[in-house]
């Protein structure tokens, strides 16, 4: 009877590794599965129609839906569509097996996360990013510049979020198209076209009549003016080496987290009898005036350095209202300006890879986190595991974790041995970001040595354990009666 008991329990053993080998083969060679070759990143032009392509391989009797991630909001599911927003629809293309979402007329509200979703079980999905972008001009430089008299006037007008260069940018003075072909003469503009579109405008022998406003106005972007002061030679005297001026090293470009305090600076030479002040370019609201503030917004307040002649704008609780334009500006005639731009961002985290991952018994589960827009790196990192902190100096072993820290700040779990105990939720859990989250799966039994790579083959071996373990129980109950 013993050696009955150990040939059925032998067979039930073979069973599930035949289970186990069915469900890997399930997996592996017939479940649909996403092209990763597909962009996660996609930007558009405010306006335009935004396309966000999933390509599915092997999709058999599945379905596939776009779900927008910050609402849960489920917008098509196949080729039918489930919003009231007549500008989003699917386009299937079924030669290249690709389920295309198309918003139209995209707004920058319209921005975020969305996902391309299979309705297999566990359900499985591929995450696209849309960035709405409008298209911005400057010219490079101070607002107001200020050339010698019989030199050459160079303006240089940028034009950036701007996926498909402009068709033509238009320079003026004073509100008159200029023409490269006037009597003047010495005039001409070479523009370079890219992922950064450049116009250089040239103007020899600048002269009095040269000064004023000048715009440059693309055609897919708000004009951008900069105001020229052609200076003669007591003016020249008077500008370089009496007025003030701002020091240029001073950086253009903050970032600063949400709920930490901003700083600005403006570092100002020669300031004399002149004063400093703060403004928010969005509104024009003066923020500062010396060292005396005017906004009821407690939060804001400036810090004078005189040793090192800085006016530092202090932002306390920063929000992401906060960010935009601001402009340090000097009492002189005519106005003169330094713009710095101020981002206010959020620390974000998340697990590289699909939602739901699939890894094999017995092999190694690797899960990274990305830590992103964090201007300073997370004091620390933690795993979960089901809620539970995973601990490395666990009876289990084989757990460890390595962390980069840097702009982007990585962490990789590696999990070695990978059993059934190790399905489910892992987090991750930066001191200064939300938690990520990812949901694993084991699958059951380890991998034969053998075993084949066909469906008919893995079926075989699945009907030869049944045939075992029926035989074993019929012999079984034989014997017993």
């Amino acid at each position: 009877m013993r050696a009955i008991r150990l040939l059925v329990m032998a067979a039930v053993s073979a069973l599930t590794r035949a289970t186990a080998e069915q469900a890997w083969i399930r997996h592996t060679f017939e479940s649909p599965f996403f092209d990763t070759t597909t962009p996660r990143n996609v930007t558009a032009l405010q306006g335009k129609t935004a396309h966000l392509h999933c390509k599915v391989k092997r999709l058999n009797n599945k379905t596939v839906s776009w779900i927008r991630s910050r609402d849960l909001h489920i917008l098509t599911t196949g080729t039918d569509t489930y919003t009231n927003d007549a500008r989003f629809h699917v386009a299937r293309d079924a030669a290249r097996n690709d389920w295309t979402l198309m918003i139209k007329f995209a707004q920058k509200a319209d921005t975020g996360l969305y996902e391309c979703q299979i309705s297999t079980q566990p359900l499985i999905s591929y995450p696209v990013y849309l960035k709405v972008v409008v298209p911005e001009a400057s010219i490079l430089g101070p607002p107001d510049m200020f050339v010698d008299h019989g030199s050459v006037l160079n303006l240089t007008c940028v034009v950036t979020n701007s996926p498909q260069p402009p068709e033509f940018i238009f320079w003026y003075h004073e509100e008159q198209v200029i023409r490269y072909d006037s009597a003047r003469g010495g005039i001409s503009v070479v523009t370079e076209q890219g992922e950064v579109t450049t116009s250089h405008l040239l103007v020899r022998r600048a002269g009095p009549a040269d000064s004023g406003v000048y715009t440059c106005e693309p055609s897919n972007a708000r004009p951008a003016t900069s105001r020229v002061h052609v200076l003669n030679e007591q003016a020249w005297i008077r500008h370089t080496f009496e007025s003030p001026f701002f020091d240029t090293t001073t950086p253009r470009n903050v970032t600063a987290l949400q709920g930490k305090t901003a700083h600005l600076h403006c570092k100002v030479k020669r300031l004399n009898n002149k004063t400093v002040s703060w403004i928010r370019s969005r509104d024009l609201h003066i923020l500062t005036t010396g060292t005396d503030t005017y906004t009821n917004d407690a939060r804001f307040h400036v810090a004078r350095d005189a040793a090192r002649n800085d006016w530092t704008l202090m932002i306390k609780f920063a929000q992401k209202a906060d960010t935009g334009l601001y402009e340090c500006q000097i009492s002189t005639q005519p106005l003169i300006s330094y713009s710095v731009y101020l981002k206010v961002v959020v620390p974000e985290a998340s697990i590289l890879g699909p939602p739901d991952m699939f890894v094999d018994h017995g092999s190694v589960l690797n899960l990274t986190c990305v830590v992103t827009n964090s201007p300073q790196p997370p004091e620390f990192i933690f795993w979960y595991h089901e809620e539970q902190v995973i601990r490395y100096d666990s009876a289990r072993g084989g757990i460890s974790v390595v962390t980069e820290q840097g702009e982007v700040t990585t962490s990789h779990l590696l999990v070695r041995r990978a059993g059934p105990a190790d399905s489910g939720v892992y987090t991750c859990e930066p001191s200064n970001a939300r938690p990520a989250t990812s949901r694993v799966h084991v699958l059951n039994g380890e991998k034969p040595a053998a075993m084949h790579t066909s469906r008919a083959g893995g079926g075989l071996a699945a009907r030869a354990a049944v045939t075992w373990a029926l035989a074993a129980v019929v012999t079984l109950r034989q014997l017993s009666t």
